[in-house]
């Protein structure tokens, strides 16, 4: 029988869940018709699935509001929850389907003790009674602002598709091995070398060091080397034999080596353990952002679209304090090893399948060495003339501050700094017309506003604003800035960091320099130019 929130036969080998019934729904007697349906059916042929063929249930058999008290603010399910999932579970005791598909935080909520359907989307897990869940998002995203997430639903049907063959969860089996010896680490970085391996590496840093490393050379199989505890995992000797060896792979002209963000892997290894690369070096996020430059290019996205691995991330919580639980925190260095050893021959093989692509990486890579390069040299600066801007600077942010403290009616102290007081002073106190953000839509006090304020109303306080923060940026940004140790200034530079695809920078990876592409002008005057001999 065919409700607003029941399609289907039990037996069907798929069942999808969502959320709840719309008005429309409610008017034709059928799940997810409509606007929301019309996607639906349109993601289910992309994936090859049939939807007489299938089974749909809704959580709750009435159109529920968004404010539905069903889960609370951890998205853990309440009193009211717990009854609307009784009454679920007794509408499904029939059901037999090989795979359940959750779309959406509700479903997912009601059929498992997971929270974050962005983080569980993809991937296979058994819920509640047993069943075998793949989460995806529900497909009324895509109307609700989010239209690229139908590729993403789309690829997670495709995976249900490929479930539904089963009922077992059947995972690819993988061997971390943590904790390692000392003469199976030389054994196995040994062979590296020796047999010109492809593999996928990994770093986790703690105060600056590597604390653990993982290598991988196939999606089966992960070694973890940790370089942190009590006692120390090595004797000194064993230690420096180590990291002669992981020399010597990454020395190798021979190897191949493969990093998920390999600018921060490669520039920490090269600037803080002072390892030379002459190995190829690939990097899948720089691979994956330009195959698809709209989509997420973090290891947990590639993870749930390349491989069965379930997620894993929130196990780096403890990474600033991994003595707590050591095992999980190696076995996390391991699964980002395995993840990225997995996705890289199939993003690879995309990448290579088009000449304009392969062009654009190989173009990207060869940019990756001379940025490197600026990264570990930096730029020297005249910190005397510095020094004297940033006690000017200060002052001068200090008049204007003080001025309009004055300019404001009765003295009116000002936090420049804080949006809503300028947006209380401005449009409740001063009555001004609330300038709104094109793209939120809410009332804004930026700089656009200060000057359609200053302009309209002439109002002193308005072209303060905006001076103070014009200080207050110049003094932050460009004057109060850390140097390294050398006295000298660094970036990080991401050669894919955007996505149009250009270059961008940030601050080094240690928290120091800063943004070296958008710098003010008045702060050039600082930089001098090396004094290189024979130039």
């Amino acid at each position: 029988m065919t409700t607003p929130y029941s399609e289907g036969s039990p037996s069907a080998k798929i069942c999808f869940i969502g959320e709840a019934p719309a008005n429309y729904e409610m008017l034709h007697q059928k799940p997810l018709v409509g606007p929301t349906g019309k996607i639906f059916d349109e993601l289910l042929h992309q994936a090859d699935i049939y939807r007489a063929t299938s089974s749909i249930q809704n959580v709750c058999r009435r159109p529920i509001s968004k404010k539905h008290g069903l889960t609370d603010s951890k998205n853990r399910l309440t009193e009211k929850g717990l009854a609307v999932q009784r009454d679920l579970f007794t509408r499904m005791e029939n059901h037999s389907a090989n795979v359940y598909v959750p779309m959406g935080n509700l479903a997912l909520a009601m059929l498992s003790d997971y929270s974050g359907i962005t983080k569980y989307r993809g991937s296979a897990y058994i819920g509640h009674e047993g069943r075998k869940l793949l989460p995806t998002i529900h497909p009324a995203a895509t109307i609700h602002g989010k239209y690229i997430d139908k590729y993403t639903i789309a690829s997670d049907l495709k995976t249900a598709k490929a479930e539904s063959s089963h009922s077992d969860l059947t995972l690819m089996p993988r061997t971390m091995e943590i904790n390692p010896s000392f003469p199976t680490v030389v054994k196995y970085l040994t062979a590296l070398n020796e047999e010109d391996a492809t593999f996928a590496c990994d770093i986790e840093c703690l105060w600056h060091q590597v604390s653990c490393l993982s290598f991988s050379r196939s999606p089966e199989h992960a070694l973890c080397i940790p370089f942190f505890g009590t006692p120390h995992p090595w004797s000194e000797s064993e230690e420096a034999e180590i990291w002669r060896l992981i020399a010597r792979i990454f020395d190798n002209p021979a190897c191949t080596a493969v990093f998920h963000n390999a600018m921060f892997d490669v520039s920490f290894l090269y600037l803080q353990n002072m390892m030379r690369f002459n190995c190829t070096v690939h990097c899948t996020l720089i691979m994956h952002r330009i195959l698809y430059p709209d989509f997420p290019a973090s290891l947990q996205f590639v993870t749930s679209v390349y491989t069965d691995m379930q997620y894993y991330k929130d196990e780096r919580k403890i990474w600033s304090k991994p003595w707590v639980d050591p095992d999980t925190f190696y076995r996390y260095n391991c699964k980002d090893s395995l993840a990225t050893i997995t996705a890289f021959p199939q993003l690879h093989a995309e990448i290579q399948k088009s000449p304009g692509m392969r062009w654009t990486y190989n173009e990207t890579m060869s940019n990756f060495w001379p940025c490197l390069y600026m990264m570990a040299h930096g730029i020297q600066l005249d910190l005397d003339n510095l020094g004297r801007m940033k006690v000017k600077i200060d002052a001068e942010l200090k008049a204007k501050t003080e001025e309009l403290n004055r300019a404001s009616d009765n003295g009116h102290e000002f936090l420049y700094t804080s949006p809503k007081q300028v947006m209380e002073y401005f449009y409740g106190h001063k009555g001004c017309h609330p300038y709104v953000n094109r793209k939120t839509g809410q009332p804004t006090s930026d700089d656009e506003a200060m000057a359609r304020i200053h302009r309209k109303y002439n109002l002193p306080e308005a072209r303060l604003v905006q001076e103070c923060r014009a200080l207050r940026k110049l003094f932050g940004t460009y004057l109060d800035i850390t140097f390294d140790q050398d006295r000298r200034l660094r970036c990080f530079y991401d050669p894919r960091g955007t996505s149009t695809g250009r270059l961008s920078s940030s601050k080094t990876i240690f928290e120091t320099g800063l943004n070296f592409q958008n710098i003010d002008p008045r702060f050039k005057e600082f930089i001098v130019c090396d004094n290189i001999q024979g130039a």
